[in-house]
């Protein structure tokens, strides 16, 4: 192949084989959008079959990109340069990851650590229901127990919206007036 050939390749977006390795498509279930393969999560599908509403699969959204930005770094969710109209200085990015970081803490607080470990499984490592029903491993057939980890998820996805909903979790903090000088 020319280098002009390679060039034009990828300015054009042909892509390579990206599908998932045999041992990755065992532990979550995939969708296939413009010949890319993509992670669909528990939340996703739950939300598809109208099991979560909007405000649970919002809440899953927001942990899930929190706990990437706070343990993997924003590099793995940024591909690109940002074309946000809201720009951060370092200074107000660092408070703000801060905030957030304690907000991952204070979510396993509330929701409980089992909950908060199905909360990683399901929405950061992308685990099909099939998959952490398999870790479990208490021998109940496969559809009962997926079934079962289904319901979880969704009674789950219901605790993370309550925590959001909560009032010091989404509270600005005010802006200090300086006293007039006389």
């Amino acid at each position: 192949m020319t280098a002009r050939q390679e060039i034009l390749r990828a300015l054009g977006g042909i892509t390579e084989d990206n599908r998932p390795t045999p041992e990755r498509q065992e532990k979550s279930q995939f969708s296939i959008r413009d010949n890319i393969w993509r992670t669909r999560t528990i939340a996703e599908r739950l939300y598809g079959c109208e099991r979560i509403g909007q405000e649970e699969y919002d809440a899953a959204q927001r942990f899930a990109v929190t706990f990437v930005l706070t343990y993997d770094g924003p590099g793995a969710v940024q591909s690109a340069a940002s074309t946000s109209i809201i720009k951060h200085d370092k200074i107000s990015w660092a408070l703000q990851m801060a905030k957030e970081a304690g907000n991952v803490r204070d979510v396993k607080e509330f929701v409980g650590a089992d909950v908060y470990n199905l909360l990683i499984l399901s929405l950061y490592d992308c685990y099909s229901s099939e998959a952490i029903a398999g870790m479990m491993g208490d021998g109940a057939p496969r559809k009962t127990a997926t079934g079962a980890i289904d319901t979880l998820c969704v009674q789950s996805y219901k605790k993370l919206a309550k925590f959001y909903r909560l009032p010091n979790v989404n509270k600005k903090t005010p802006k200090k007036t300086p006293p007039s000088v006389l």
